[in-house]
């Protein structure tokens, strides 16, 4: 779709907006990307058109349950009403996943500190990480790539989905933002955009999962680990193992996710 659009192939541009639209709530991110684009790079009439008709998926779904529920927009009501979503930026969410990371899920649920270990492991990988980092010059690369690929996931089994939600959106952005200048525009834009969508969604459930749906992410990722093999050796074996791991939950019935 980026190379369609970027050569002014809009039909197709259109076609594939559509589908991804109708299929996922991040495809919306593509009529503000498209829109900046074409008017960063002064493009024809036909190019603003493309961005919205690339909505066309959504537009069409919304007619759909205007004319069956009444409500043209009942895929987000019942969102709010069945997942207790809010409007704008779930704070609370946020402030609770961070919390669960550096306090501890228990001490949090608690509201008082029921689980030292949870905290004081925290801090302890922290300052290793600080340490690894600022005296990085004197420590070989291989071992120091090494030391923080085992720290990494250390913390994960430490905290669980509560890291990978906040990586997705929050390390989705600083990923991006370091990456930027190897990223096309629309790349790029698409996935500040994507992000900021879910940021705004009022939920912080299954975050991880819907940002994989940001292709710009996986763009970004390995354009970045292409730099160094080993940190792509070690994200390819964890994704590997959280394939594993989500197929057990989900095989048990289990929520493959982080809940509310």
């Amino acid at each position: 779709m980026q190379v369609s659009f970027e050569n002014k192939q809009y039909t197709q541009t259109i076609i594939c907006g559509i589908l991804a639209t109708a299929t996922r709530i991040t495809g919306l991110a593509l009529i503000p990307t498209f829109l900046f684009i074409a008017w960063r790079k002064k493009l024809s009439v036909m190019a603003y058109f493309t961005a919205f008709a690339s909505g066309g998926g959504t537009f069409l779904y919304s007619f759909y349950c205007w004319f069956y529920f009444n409500d043209p927009i009942a895929f987000i009501t019942v969102q709010h009403t069945e997942w207790q979503r809010k409007r704008g930026i779930d704070w609370e969410g946020w402030g609770r996943m961070l919390a669960e990371i550096t306090i501890g899920g228990k001490n949090w649920a608690a509201g008082n500190l029921v689980d030292i270990w949870h905290p004081l492991l925290f801090i302890l990988i922290i300052v290793i990480a600080f340490g690894l980092w600022f005296y990085r010059a004197f420590i070989p690369k291989v071992y120091f790539d090494y030391s923080l690929c085992s720290l990494f996931f250390l913390l994960w089994l430490l905290v669980g989905d509560p890291l990978l939600n906040t990586l997705s959106i929050l390390g989705g952005l600083v990923l991006l933002w370091c990456s930027r200048k190897r990223l096309s525009l629309i790349v790029y834009v698409y996935g500040l955009c994507g992000l900021g969508l879910l940021l705004s969604s009022g939920g912080t459930i299954s975050l991880n999962r819907l940002a994989y749906g940001v292709v710009s992410l996986s763009i970004a990722l390995g354009v970045t680990v292409s730099r160094s093999p080993r940190w792509g050796y070690f994200i390819l074996a964890f994704f590997s193992l959280l394939l594993v791991t989500f197929s057990l939950r989900f095989a048990q019935h289990e929520w493959v996710a982080i809940l509310p």
